[in-house]
């Protein structure tokens, strides 16, 4: 069986690409990554600083805290 053109194949059948699984393990380093920064790397600073969309959400059972401290040391 030779191989098929792309227009050839049935609706729904493998292509024989191995981009999908690339793609999918790529993602997937991906989010390893950002996990363990604890923000989201692949977005461009400056989506960052106006929707402050890279410091992921508090996970289930953590809470956001933020400090103020004034304090004066010698």
């Amino acid at each position: 069986m030779g191989r098929l053109r792309y227009a050839q194949r049935e609706p729904g059948s493998i292509t024989g690409s191995m981009e999908p699984l690339n793609w999918a393990q790529g993602e997937y380093i991906n989010l390893l990554a950002d996990i363990a920064a604890n923000k989201v790397l692949d977005i461009p600073p400056a989506v960052c600083s106006r929707y402050h969309a890279c410091v992921l959400p508090p996970g289930a059972g953590q809470v956001e805290v933020d400090f103020n401290v004034d304090a004066v040391t010698q």
